[in-house]
């Protein structure tokens, strides 16, 4: 199993909601994460991370942030 790291940004919130997940699969934890950006349509953005290593980093589609990128995958 290894810990992972979601941040989701919200735009009610000033700080990204923090949660742990723990999981064997990377593809997993990406599914786990991409979950949680679609919960609820305050949710702009999620960013995994294993470590200090980001991993995965989706947008929702109408809002691209700074790089105008809808999904990154390292």
């Amino acid at each position: 199993m290894r810990a992972y790291t979601i941040f989701i940004e919200d735009d009610r919130y000033s700080v990204p909601t923090l949660v742990m997940i723990d999981t064997s699969s990377r593809a997993r934890a990406e599914q786990l994460a991409l979950e949680k950006l679609l919960d609820s349509t305050h949710h702009r953005a999620v960013e995994l991370r294993l470590g200090d290593k980001l991993v995965y980093r989706r947008y929702r589609s109408n809002d691209p942030g700074p790089t105008g990128i809808a999904a990154i995958a390292h």
